[in-house]
């Protein structure tokens, strides 16, 4: 199981399991921050999943919350 993150032109999966990302390439800042919505999502990415799996459309995930 894994999502698709882009950051200013550059890209890459990651694994929803353990929040690495497992192809292509991206900035150390933009994994950290990808990382972090990911733990802050897991659940939705989750649902996504199965939807995806049932060629049905995705949710909207909201964006990090600003601190």
């Amino acid at each position: 199981m894994h999502f698709h993150a882009f950051y200013q032109g550059d890209g890459g999966e990651f694994s929803v399991k353990t929040g690495k990302l497992i192809a292509g390439k991206l900035p150390p800042r933009a994994v950290k921050l990808i990382s972090e919505m990911m733990n802050e999502h897991k659940k939705e990415l989750k649902e996504n999943w199965k939807l995806a799996e049932q060629h049905k459309r995705l949710k909207k995930i909201n964006p990090l919350k600003k601190i």
